[in-house]
């Protein structure tokens, strides 16, 4: 499936006001707090708090330390690769087509099994995965220089 650049932005803040009324009671009701904590609880250790990839265990990644997050867009030419960071931090198309070649944690897996064993296990465990995800994405959007 091919989804235009133009509307995923609207795909993206659908889904997390679609997430944020599943998961109320876990999760905050602003979508940008909501990745921002999503970031803060579980890629800062690595990444950094302001993403720049100076997290306390950055040291232990060399010599491929964790990349600077806030210029990801940069990278790719000045526009924010919303497809590849979504598969990127979801890590489970790695895991089945071929082993990943970085220290990065399929996300996807650990927010699945987040979901499946929580306390909305009896929702739909991927809508959950995906809230998660597409808030990560879209903290990341917002912190490109």
């Amino acid at each position: 499936m091919s989804i235009s650049r133009s509307a995923l932005p609207v795909m993206v803040i659908a889904s997390i006001g679609i997430a944020a009324g599943v998961l109320a009671a876990d999760v905050p009701q602003d979508p940008s707090s909501f990745g921002r904590s999503e970031f803060q609880a579980n890629c800062a250790v690595c990444h950094g708090t302001t993403g720049r990839g100076d997290g306390p265990l950055a040291s232990t990644f060399l010599p491929q330390a964790p990349p600077d997050l806030t210029t990801y867009a940069h990278r790719y030419g000045g526009s924010f690769p919303w497809r590849l960071a979504w598969v990127t931090i979801d890590g489970r198309p790695y895991e089945v087509e071929c082993p990943r070649e970085s220290d990065m944690p399929a996300w996807g897996s650990h927010f699945y099994r987040d979901a499946a064993t929580g306390p909305n296990r009896e929702l739909d465990t991927e809508l959950q995965v995906s809230a998660r995800i597409e808030a990560l994405v879209g903290y990341l959007a917002s912190i490109q220089q």
